[in-house]
């Protein structure tokens, strides 16, 4: 049998931040999170997907001003929040998840909210504007790999650039 020997730290770190946002933000009805391992890439799949507000919808509801909802998702990535109180550990969740994901296994992360669509790789963030389907929730998948990674150094801020 194929056993991945993945970096838990790094791991458990991008669940707890998903599981995180889920409950903080989407005001859902439905979420799941799903795996699925491809043990001869040595690679884990882990997609989030929920029924609730989005990631605009959720600037929306609290008068957080955006462009449209790909640079919507673009700013959630690097940091901005509906946190009125500006408490640091606020507003991090999506730039930890994609910090880890590119930067720590060098994977590529996919967002997409209601009307926007992001990809996040060690490159930065490309952003998708044409032809986008609208999502009733928000739905993100993450590769992570075999590699080695410092969790704490990758936990920390990090402003991605469009690509």
């Amino acid at each position: 049998m194929f056993n991945l020997n993945l970096d838990e730290a790094g791991v458990n770190l991008i669940v707890y931040e998903m599981l995180t946002n889920i409950y903080k933000h989407s005001e859902f009805n439905n979420a799941y999170i799903l795996c699925q391992k491809y043990p001869k890439a040595n690679k884990l799949d882990i997609c989030m997907i929920d029924d609730g507000v989005t990631i605009p919808g959720s600037f929306e509801n609290y008068n957080v001003t955006f462009i449209n909802d790909t640079e919507a998702i673009f700013d959630a990535i690097n940091g901005k929040t509906t946190d009125k109180e500006h408490y640091q550990l606020h507003g991090r969740g999506l730039n930890t998840t994609a910090s880890i994901a590119s930067l720590g296994f060098g994977e590529e992360m996919l967002i997409a909210s209601r009307n926007g669509v992001c990809t996040v790789n060690p490159k930065g963030v490309k952003l998708w504007y044409k032809n986008m389907p609208i999502i009733h929730g928000t739905f993100i998948t993450v590769r992570v790999n075999t590699n080695n990674i410092n969790a704490q150094t990758y936990a920390k801020r990090r402003i991605f650039k469009k690509i």
